[in-house]
């Protein structure tokens, strides 16, 4: 705070300069293509109208990252109204603006994205007939896996400000709590001398590619067995992929 004082006045002026050399030199930074689309579509109605003709349904994914801005140029892209200069006024015309987002998933703060532009642009849609679809089956995860994350997370979205938290939505699970079980293995390996990082990862591969050898052959569960298994129990080459933390020791792998 001490500091601002001092500083504000320097950095205000540093940016008008910037704003003027780049207008002289005819060069936009990203943030200026935004700001300036959006002045010229709300002083523009021939502007607008035109784009609108040319662009009549708009789709936007990841909408929980759109900023004030971006939201802007959006209602005049759709707005009903061409002449109306204030955007939060603007109602889109029908079936014109189809969003993809989750509230949740709002983590550009920094940049002015935030749950209420999102509120307000669904809103906006919802008054004109639209519908909100919530999208909430996990076709992932194990179903106990969804218990839990529920349990875990329902107290922390209650307990924060409505205003700048979005509405918990818990998960239906679609697959049963054990009906990837037979998948999920581990392979341990005992303790190595000095910890040798390439021992230890000869050893782990080697472990690997015998399980693999094993499934191959079917002499493994590795897709379960009997009346309720989904895949034959054998498995094939494709199933397998091997992620690694590090480069360093590919080649024993």
């Amino acid at each position: 705070q001490y500091v601002y004082q001092y500083v504000a006045d320097f950095v205000d002026d540093a940016v008008v300069s910037y704003a003027m050399l780049r207008r002289q030199s005819g060069r936009l930074t990203f943030q200026d293509l935004l700001e300036w689309t959006a002045l010229v579509l709300r002083d523009s109605a021939e502007v607008r109208a035109y784009f609108q003709d040319k662009y009549r349904c708009l789709f936007v994914d990841e909408f929980q990252d759109t900023d004030p801005i971006q939201a802007e140029t959006l209602m005049y892209l759709t707005g009903e109204d061409v002449e109306e200069k204030d955007w939060r006024k603007l109602q889109p015309k029908k079936g014109s603006l189809f969003l993809v987002g989750d509230g949740k998933q709002s983590i550009y703060r920094f940049r002015r994205a935030d749950v209420e532009t999102f509120r307000l642009v669904t809103e906006k849609i919802v008054e004109t007939d639209g519908e909100v679809v919530q999208l909430n089956t996990s076709f992932r995860s194990l179903g106990h896996l969804c218990d839990w994350v529920n349990a875990a997370f329902e107290p922390l979205f209650a307990a924060d400000d409505k205003k700048y938290q979005a509405d918990f939505g818990p998960l239906f699970k679609f697959k049963a709590d054990g009906a990837d079980d037979p998948s999920v293995r581990k392979l341990p390996i005992g303790k190595v001398y000095r910890h040798s990082r390439g021992e230890i990862a000869k050893m782990d591969a080697e472990r690997i590619g015998d399980f693999i050898a094993a499934a191959l052959k079917g002499e493994t569960e590795f897709n379960g067995s009997g009346e309720d298994a989904v895949l034959p129990p054998v498995a094939l080459p494709g199933d397998f992929l091997v992620l690694t933390r590090t480069a360093g020791y590919l080649s024993h792998y």
